[in-house]
């Protein structure tokens, strides 16, 4: 008997990120089914008693990580592990960079049973699951350089809503990397329409992103009519510089009946206390004028898994973000709101960075949002950040 082993990395390591993964390994169900149909026997490893002791050669052995930590974890064990006999070269592992081809082939459907197995024998829960797992397109053409979805020049067409919809009644996430920039974006809002017209006792969740960089009508239409089967949507607005994102969020926002969340990227490529506090300040220049229009940041600090960078200002960072309460508009949402006396040097510090600027987290968020004077407020830290300011009114 030849086997198929499938290793889910980040389950196996899962220590480092416990609320991860929340869904199942969409590419090793893929390969599960593949690999089933050309006779082998499939193992789905997924702790590391698990992990086959010594290698055959007829055997297959696969893995796949999403998250860059646990694949290096994951290697520091098979190589410091000395009853496990499997050279590590001898394991395909895939990570978002790779195209994993067999997966893509059609006719190859998810096999989901093997993490129900999983869940009967081991009691291993995962947050969204039982659920239906998918992609309508694969690719983005952005290439933005801290996402792990790089290796792909275009958007095309992988499987339609039918196709991904296997376990009846149980909601649907669609994996899709920038749905909203495909080419055929108008004609998968509408399909999406249709089938969930057909489908209303089940939820559906888009994963990834609304790219709000290339706004047209008809996008805005098709999305608008699609939202209402959608609890939430997400968008970004990640370099700061690219100020006309906002204006089109705006316009995004008339058109979804879904709430709209925004994340919003800092703390990469820090170098100096100029760039910290600019930095400081195109995040709250993003952060109070999406509240303003009754969108909700989600703030996402650059982390480097590959360690290519350090920032010397992550404790400042770390403190800013988990000190600043966050999420709402409030009359009493200041720096210094909630921090024991001990830490109050930490804030200072930040507020003396910020010069001139010190209001815009000394002041609370809600006097700002409400001043009459908002609008020139934030085009004074738009013209020193030397950014094109779009009105939020």
């Amino acid at each position: 008997m030849k086997y198929a082993y499938l290793f889910d990395i980040d389950l196996i390591e899962r220590k480092k990120y416990p609320e991860f993964p929340k869904l199942p390994n969409h590419c090793l169900m893929k390969l599960s089914d593949y690999y089933k149909k050309k006779g082998y026997k499939v193992r789905l490893i997924y702790l590391p008693k698990y992990i086959p002791r010594k290698y055959e050669s007829t055997n297959v052995y696969i893995g796949s990580a999403l998250y860059s930590g646990n694949l290096v974890q994951f290697k520091k064990r098979l190589k410091l592990n000395q009853n496990i006999m499997i050279p590590i070269e001898k394991i395909k592992i895939g990570t978002p960079l790779d195209t994993c081809s067999k997966a893509e082939i059609p006719g190859i459907k998810c096999d989901y049973s093997e993490y129900d197995k999983m869940i009967q024998r081991d009691n291993i829960k995962l947050q969204w699951y039982p659920c239906n797992v998918g992609f309508l397109t694969r690719g983005c053409i952005r290439h933005c350089q801290f996402c792990i979805n790089r290796e792909r020049n275009q958007i095309t067409e992988v499987n339609t809503i039918d196709e991904i919809y296997q376990k009846e009644g149980q909601p649907i996430y669609l994996l899709d990397d920038n749905l909203f920039e495909s080419p055929n974006a108008v004609k998968h809002f509408n399909e999406i329409d249709e089938f969930m017209k057909n489908h209303k006792n089940i939820k559906i969740s888009l994963q990834n992103g609304i790219d709000a960089r290339n706004v047209t009508l008809e996008k805005l239409k098709a999305l608008g009519k699609a939202s209402k089967y959608f609890s939430t949507l997400h968008t970004a607005w990640d370099n700061v510089k690219n100020s006309f994102i906002f204006k089109n969020i705006i316009e995004i926002k008339k058109y979804s009946h879904a709430r709209i969340k925004c994340y919003c990227l800092l703390g990469e490529n820090i170098y100096s206390n100029e760039d910290f506090k600019k930095d400081i300040l195109g995040f709250m220049y993003r952060y109070i004028n999406l509240m303003k229009i009754g969108v909700q940041p989600i703030n996402q600090l650059y982390e480097d898994d590959r360690e290519e960078f350090k920032n010397k200002y992550w404790n400042l960072y770390t403190f800013f973000l988990k000190n600043y309460a966050f999420m709402k508009v409030s009359n009493m949402q200041t720096i210094y709101r909630k921090i024991p006396p001990n830490q109050k040097p930490i804030a200072d510090k930040i507020v003396e960075m910020l010069e001139e600027f010190e209001w815009i987290i000394t002041t609370p968020v809600g006097k700002i949002v409400e001043d009459e004077n908002f609008d020139l407020k934030m085009k004074s830290i738009a013209d020193y950040i030397e950014i094109k300011h779009y009105s939020a009114n």
